[in-house]
């Protein structure tokens, strides 16, 4: 029997139709719809045509019905005929939305994969949602969106430092996409869970405004708190922090029985008198959430703005020193040109709020990934939890932290309680994969991977992740029909020489070929950090280029360094005496625990 040439297995290969795919699972065309509406089925579109028409790639759909088997024998949530939902009361989204701006960002699935998700959290979880205007507000208007998102801002963060270990308050990133799915929200479980939520309005009157806010059971829409308070004109947009403190601290004594504030917030330099940069510090915090390198670059613009009006907000200083820290922590930036900048910034926040956890979060990040000062990161990560439980950003660091020293199991105790709070945040999830990867856990790696891609589809790093442990696990086919649909998807496939042989191996080292090309491409036009020169090469075969880019990343100070002990992709190099030479001039501890039991001694 003669082979059939790759165009011919590629068209085998196609289900060209809703008919064929039913047919192919043996369902009806109704429920396979189903399927791909509301559990991802990978069923494709012709986009060119003007009647849409559908087509899915046989090997796509197989891997596709595997896992949804597996997860069928393993969770009671699937069983035929068990419906375990609960409707969330409807909230106003599009109104939301047109307060806060939010746009396109917000939309995840709106009806995520139970058997996906983790076991439940202990703590009582409570989500804070956007406020809205009432009757007779003009909801376009920039003070009302302003007041709206400073409001909403500053309630996650007060309330998130309640002195109250059994409560977690989640995130403002996750909050607002979490808002954003409005009627089609389906009340979540595990790591999505939220168990009470906080709603309000501001309603106009002679005199100013008034809040209504009340706390509800999540589910049952059972009334547990209800407060007004009064806001005189102007209600401008610095009124948010005096109008958080006081809902928060009366929800406090109320219903939670808690101590009101931690030191982190108790500061009287969280809030600038200047309402003009209050609101420059807000449209900071809004760009920053975004999680990405263009959102921290013109987060900075917001920041340097407050600033020039109040040269002593010390929010503003910490958000330059936060910027600047993740454009360098995650490559986006040359690390000699924002390092430097972040330490500036977090020691002018702390000479004004020594107590300020994110800036000694800041100042983590610069002695870890700059310094390679390994205790005194330690320090400054240990000072920044305890200052700010509640807040994910510093459980996330330290997250990094723990994982590039070997430390898993603690690594990833510390990035749970930054999911717990910030269960939305793509960042964190996505990290949380690659944790689990450096332990050669790749299982779990790989249901990490999926869950961040639940939640933001595009998100290169969770899809390589997925990719790599799929690989790891010895699931070639499966890896290649992950990375083949990424790159159908965004136009590429066509472009990756060699996509269409009929091997998995051959495939991925194609597509491995063609990225390293793209990489030396673009670092020709603009910066391109050593870290993914490094990783282009990785089964390449091309050792003494990938290691002379490796001693690059040394010089440059790149975040390539304090992953060398750890990454699994960098294990064939482990023997070379080149490599072990860099390990030896980061500097890792010989004992990390013990590091950390010094550090702890010393912040004590």
């Amino acid at each position: 029997m003669s082979r059939m040439s790759p165009d011919e297995e590629r068209e085998r290969a196609v289900l060209d139709s809703w008919k064929e795919i039913a047919t192919h699972l043996q369902r009806e065309v109704r429920t396979v719809q189903r399927w791909e509406k509301n559990e991802a089925l990978p069923v494709r579109r012709h986009l060119h045509q003007q009647r849409g028409t559908v087509f899915a790639y046989r090997d796509e759909i197989d891997a596709w019905l595997q896992s949804r088997t597996a997860r069928q024998a393993s969770s009671p949530l699937l069983e035929k005929g068990a419906d375990h939902s609960r409707k969330l009361p409807w909230w106003p989204a599009a109104l939301l939305l047109g307060f806060l701006g939010l746009g396109a960002w917000l939309v995840i699935p709106a009806r995520l994969s139970k058997a996906e998700l983790p076991p439940q959290a202990s703590r009582q979880r409570l989500l804070v949602l956007p406020f809205s205007s009432g009757p007779g507000s003009d909801p376009g208007s920039a003070l009302d969106e302003e007041l709206l998102r400073g409001l909403h801002e500053e309630l996650i963060l007060r309330l998130g430092a309640l002195a109250e270990p059994s409560l977690a308050v989640i995130g403002h990133s996750s909050a607002l996409r979490l808002a954003g799915l409005g009627r089609e929200l389906e009340a979540p479980v595990g790591e999505f869970a939220f168990d009470q939520l906080l709603e309000g309005t501001l309603v106009p009157t002679e005199d100013g405004l008034q809040v209504q806010a009340s706390l509800r059971q999540a589910g049952t829409e059972e009334l547990l708190w209800k407060g007004v308070f009064e806001l005189a004109q102007p209600a401008s947009s610095a009124n948010a922090s005096s109008l958080a403190a006081a809902i928060a601290a009366r929800l406090a004594g109320d219903h939670f029985a808690a101590e009101p504030f931690s030191e982190y917030l108790a500061t009287r330099h969280r809030a600038s008198a200047e309402p003009e940069a209050y609101a420059a510090w807000l449209r900071g915090r809004y760009l920053w959430h975004k999680g990405t390198g263009a959102g921290f670059a013109a987060s900075l613009e917001h920041f340097h703005e407050a600033l020039a009006i109040d040269p002593d907000y010390v929010a503003a200083h910490v958000g330059v020193a936060n910027a600047n820290a993740l454009l360098g922590r995650y490559g986006y930036r040359p690390a000699h040109e924002v390092f430097p900048r972040a330490k500036i910034a977090a020691l002018r926040a702390l000479a004004l709020d020594p107590d300020c956890a994110l800036a000694h979060a800041a100042l983590g990040v610069v002695a870890f990934y700059y310094e390679w000062d390994f205790e005194r990161a330690a320090v400054e990560f240990q000072t920044a939890i305890a200052g700010a439980p509640g807040v994910a950003f510093p459980h996330h660091v330290y997250a990094h932290f723990l994982s590039s020293l070997g430390l898993h199991d603690e690594a990833l105790q510390a990035v749970r309680r930054a999911q717990e709070l910030e269960p939305l945040w793509s960042l964190v999830v996505s990290d949380t994969a690659w944790f689990y990867y450096r332990a050669r856990r790749y299982d779990e790696a790989l249901e990490a991977s999926r869950r961040a891609l639940q939640i933001e589809p595009d998100l290169y790093a969770a899809l390589a992740c997925e990719v790599a442990s799929l690989r790891r696990l010895g699931k070639e086919q499966e890896a290649w029909v992950s990375m083949r649909a990424w790159l159908d998807r965004r136009g590429d496939l066509v472009r990756v020489p060699g996509a269409t042989v009929v091997d998995p191996r051959e495939a991925l080292r194609n597509t491995r070929l063609w990225q390293r090309q793209m990489v030396e491409a673009r670092s020709k036009q603009t910066f391109v950090p050593p870290f993914s020169q490094v990783f282009s090469l990785v089964e390449l075969d091309r050792t003494d280029e990938l290691l002379d880019w490796l001693e690059e990343g040394l010089r440059q100070r790149d975040r390539i360094a304090i992953l060398m002990n750890v990454h699994p992709n960098l294990d064939p190099y482990r023997d070379d005496p080149r490599f072990q030479r860099m390990v030896g001039e980061v500097g890792f501890p010989a004992d990390a625990r013990q590091l950390l039991a010094a550090a702890s001694l010393k912040r004590d």
